[in-house]
C-alpha cells in the first residue's frame, strides 16, 4: 500500500532528481542533521544561484514537529512547480529574477 505522503526519502530524491534537471535553479544543501543523523534538506530556488543570497528572499519552513506532514507536501510540490512551470510562466520568471526562495 502507497503511503499518503513522501517519506523522508522520497523527498531528498525528489530535490535530488530535480537539482540534476535544473542545476541552474535548485541547490540542494544540508543545513545540519537531526537528532537521528539525517540531514536537514535546504533548498535553494533562483535564477541566479551564485547572487541568490544577495536578493529579497521567502523563508518557506516545510517541516518543523514530525506529524506536520502537509507542510512538507507542500514544498517539495511548491519547488517541483515552480522549476517544472519556471519557462512557460512568465510570473515565476520575474519571481525568480528578482527573488529567491529558501
Amino acid at each position: 500500500m502507497k503511503q499518503l505522503y513522501k517519506s523522508y526519502e522520497e523527498s531528498t530524491n525528489i530535490f535530488k532528481e530535480l537539482q540534476e534537471q535544473y542545476p541552474e535553479n535548485i541547490k540542494l544543501e544540508s543545513i545540519g542533521q537531526t537528532w537521528e543523523k539525517r540531514d536537514i534538506n535546504l533548498i535553494t530556488l533562483s535564477n541566479n544561484l551564485k547572487n541568490a543570497d544577495k536578493k529579497p528572499a521567502l523563508f518557506y519552513i516545510g517541516t518543523i514537529h514530525a506529524r506536520e506532514w502537509i507542510g512538507h507536501e507542500l514544498a517539495v510540490e511548491f519547488a517541483n512547480y515552480v522549476l517544472k512551470n519556471l519557462e512557460t510562466d512568465p510570473t515565476l520568471k520575474i519571481y525568480l529574477n528578482a527573488s529567491t526562495i529558501y
